[in-house]
C-alpha cells in the first residue's frame, strides 16, 4: 500500500481462505488467538484478501508475481484470481515458471535470483517513469 514501492511475492496466498483449511485454522489461532477466524476476516478483509484489496483500492504500487507453475493448486486458487482481477500491464508482473521442483515454495536460489533480478529491472523502469510524469 505503499506509493512506489515493489512487491516482490513468490507462491504467495493472495486470499487467506483459500489455503488448506487446517493450515489457516493454525495460524488463525497462533497470530491472531482467535478460534472464529471468519469473522476476523470478515471484520478485516484487507488484511486477508489481497484480491479484492487491490482490485478496490489499486494502490500505486509496483508487483513482480512468481508462481512456480508446478503447484496447481496455488496458480488456481491465488494466481489466477489476483492476476485477473489486478490487471496493469506496466505495474504488475505476473510469471508463471517452470520450477525445478514441483509444489509450493519449492523455488530454489538460482530461480530466485534470476526471478529478483526481473523484478528489481522492472521495477527500475516503473520509477523511472513515474519520475518522468
Amino acid at each position: 500500500m505503499v506509493p512506489g514501492s515493489m512487491a516482490f511475492i513468490q507462491d504467495p496466498q493472495t486470499v487467506i481462505e483459500n489455503y488448506i483449511p487446517h493450515v489457516v485454522k493454525r495460524y488463525f489461532e497462533t497470530v491472531w488467538h482467535e478460534e472464529n477466524y471468519e469473522r476476523l476476516i470478515e471484520a478485516n478483509p484487507n488484511r486477508f484478501d489481497m484480491v479484492q484489496t487491490y482490485a478496490k483500492h489499486m494502490p500505486d504500487n509496483f508487483v513482480y508475481y512468481a508462481q512456480n507453475d508446478r503447484d496447481s493448486s496455488h496458480v488456481a486458487n491465488h494466481f489466477e484470481p489476483f492476476a485477473s482481477s489486478v490487471a496493469d500491464p506496466f505495474k504488475r508482473r505476473y510469471v508463471l515458471y517452470r520450477g525445478s521442483t514441483p509444489g509450493h515454495g519449492k523455488i530454489n536460489s538460482e530461480e530466485f535470483d534470476y526471478h529478483y533480478a526481473e523484478a528489481m529491472s522492472y521495477w527500475r523502469a516503473y520509477r523511472q517513469t513515474r519520475e518522468l510524469q
